[in-house]
């Protein structure tokens, strides 16, 4: 499958989901005045990892999925840390200043749940970190 373009992205959000922003309904967010600034953030870091120039920082060649945005690389050591943190850093200085929520924090949040996840299914019996793989 591959990593998508910036276009790509884009157009996945023209996929009929509902979407309101400040009580009123959000018809399409690529497009809405305030919304559409927050989309064309995030379709920089697709735009980037397209580009020979910045692909080795944002592109990881996982063993099991292929090419994966770095971003959801799991860290499994101290230096892979200072790699994500490296990235967020760089990421954060291309957009300049502006902090990349959509993956940066997204991503962080899907650890924090893998770790949770790990723990409940040892406690339950669930299947819940195969399904968050």
């Amino acid at each position: 499958m591959g990593l998508r373009s910036r276009e790509e992205y884009i157009q996945s959000l023209r996929d009929g989901r509902e979407i309101y922003y400040r009580g009123q309904k959000v018809d399409d967010v690529t497009t809405h005045e305030v919304l559409k600034a927050a989309v064309s953030h995030a379709a920089d870091l697709y735009s980037l990892a397209q580009d020979e120039k910045y692909r080795d920082m944002l592109v990881y060649n996982d063993p099991v999925y292929g090419e994966i945005s770095k971003f959801y690389r799991i860290p499994r050591s101290s230096n892979d840390l200072m790699e994500r943190f490296e990235l967020i850093y760089e990421t954060t200085r291309l957009g300049r200043g502006m902090f990349n929520i959509i993956k940066a924090i997204g991503s962080d949040a899907i650890f924090a749940i893998m770790m949770v996840a790990k723990q409940l299914d040892a406690v339950m019996g669930t299947e819940y970190y195969d399904h968050i793989m």
